[in-house]
């Protein structure tokens, strides 16, 4: 509950600030921070790329999900595939929102709800070459 109440204090908080003060703040100066950011907004970029180069915007139906077991046991819409850049995005801006919050009571928070983002792009990146590879 003290966290919830902390975002809610942080927020407000934020709300009175200046706009300006983001770029000058101690947040984006802390160096793991903005490489973190950094790196998790480039692998977001390059997801979408990937994404738009290989499966474009055509509507034929393509594998989705593959099972060793069962084989290729899902084939739908080759748009769905850009659920995985999209939930790339919301899950970085959500956590860089959320770290920056948290920042001042507990900087370990933000280094995990950061660094956290960037694994997560790792992994949707994976996910997205493993679906490359299979439509190949």
């Amino acid at each position: 509950m003290a966290f919830v109440a902390t975002v809610e204090i942080r927020y407000n908080a934020s709300m009175l600030s200046s706009r300006g003060n983001l770029l000058q703040s101690e947040f984006l100066r802390d160096r793991l921070i903005l490489v973190s950011l950094t790196s998790g907004a480039v692998l977001n970029i390059i997801i979408w790329i990937l994404a738009i180069s290989k499966f474009g915007y055509t509507q034929e139906t393509v594998p989705l999900h593959y099972s060793v077991v069962y084989g290729i046991d899902f084939v739908s819409s080759s748009r769905q595939i850009y659920q995985l850049p999209a939930a790339g995005l919301v899950i970085w801006l959500v956590n860089a929102w959320l770290g920056r919050m948290v920042f001042q009571e507990g900087k370990i928070f933000s280094y995990f709800l950061i660094v956290g983002s960037v694994f997560g792009q790792l992994i949707l990146l994976l996910a997205l070459l493993t679906l490359v590879i299979l439509n190949s």
